[in-house]
């Protein structure tokens, strides 16, 4: 019984060893990420400069893909709340004034 002991413990430790892995390193914008006989990073990292990017990686051929940075809209716009001035508004004694 102490050796069934001992099996189930080492593999248990088997098991939390490779759940530990580190994560493979991601491409940086504008690197390559994939493409035929590509051996380097295939996923890419969030470009954090001066603004926030999502980076996605885009096949352009089957020997070459590029990570760009993803313009696709993540929100939509709140609405506005500005004042709209119109020629209405402006028309009765030239003096604009703005509408609510």
């Amino acid at each position: 019984m102490a050796i069934k002991l001992v099996v189930i413990i080492g593999a248990t430790l088997q098991v939390v060893a490779a759940q530990m892995v580190t994560p493979a390193p991601s491409q940086t914008l504008w690197g390559q990420c994939g493409g035929v006989g590509w051996t380097g990073p295939t996923t890419c990292a969030p470009y954090t400069g001066e603004v926030l990017l999502q980076v996605m990686c885009t096949t352009y051929n089957p020997y070459y893909a590029q990570c760009i940075p993803d313009y696709r809209p993540t929100t939509s716009l709140p609405p506005t709340t500005t004042p709209i001035t119109t020629i209405r508004d402006c028309m009765p004694m030239l003096s604009c004034t703005t509408s609510s």
